[in-house]
């Protein structure tokens, strides 16, 4: 069982796995249907993940090159109101076999 991060973004991934946006940690970290956490991202120079969604695979983002990338959006250096959308690739069910 995890506890204590106030989860800002949740979203399910691949694999089975929960990921979730710990703006107070300044990390990405998922966790599987084991319980077990996996680190995934961490922030520096104020930056902060404030939500996070898969793209779905689809044949449109399939042929984009997008299908199951993560997209995060980062509250950068500490200021809520100036925020960017970064892309992380995968393959991410392949985190928990890696554990």
């Amino acid at each position: 069982m995890v506890e204590g991060p106030v989860s800002q973004g949740l979203s399910p991934g691949p694999g089975g796995s929960v990921f979730v946006a710990d703006r107070q940690a300044n990390e990405i970290f998922g966790v599987t249907a084991d319980g077990n956490r996996l680190s995934l991202a961490r922030f520096t120079d104020g930056d902060a993940p404030r939500g996070l969604v898969f793209v779905p695979d689809t044949a449109e983002t399939r042929a984009a090159g997008l299908a199951g990338d993560l997209l995060v959006s980062v509250i950068r250096i500490g200021v809520f109101q100036l925020n960017q959308i970064v892309r992380i690739s995968g393959p991410f069910s392949d985190l928990a076999r890696r554990r």
